[in-house]
């Protein structure tokens, strides 16, 4: 499925360049609402994306992130290599905290709609 997404004009290959050998599979559901009317210019359409559950492998290192949003992996080590290689083609440094994945006070915060955290 990645591999047909270089095809289109804005995916997000396009923005990652080549992933090397990563490997992702993502269950999605997608919501989309259609026109109202087509008699009306512009015309908007509008394509909601979740990711419900995500499988990411990088040679002998991987990771899941369930429906439950469970963490399954053997040691942390295999998300932060994962999320390095990544980060390096977004052009962001691998040990940075920008490349790290957001705590638990941070995920509430987001969650729930709140303040920033530490706020």
């Amino acid at each position: 499925m990645l591999e047909s997404l270089g095809q289109e004009k804005s995916s997000i290959i396009g923005l990652l360049g080549n992933l090397g050998d990563l490997k992702v599979e993502l269950n999605v559901t997608n919501i989309t609402a259609y026109p109202v009317s087509m008699n009306n210019r512009p015309i908007y359409w509008c394509c909601l994306t979740r990711i419900d559950s995500v499988k990411a492998s990088l040679g002998q290192e991987s990771f899941e992130i369930s429906v439950d949003r469970d963490v399954r992996k053997e040691a942390q080590s295999h998300i932060d290599t994962i999320a390095g290689h990544v980060a390096s083609r977004l052009h962001i440094k691998p040990d940075s905290a920008e490349a790290q994945p957001a705590d638990e006070e941070e995920l509430d915060v987001l969650v729930e709609g709140g303040d920033e955290p530490g706020a």
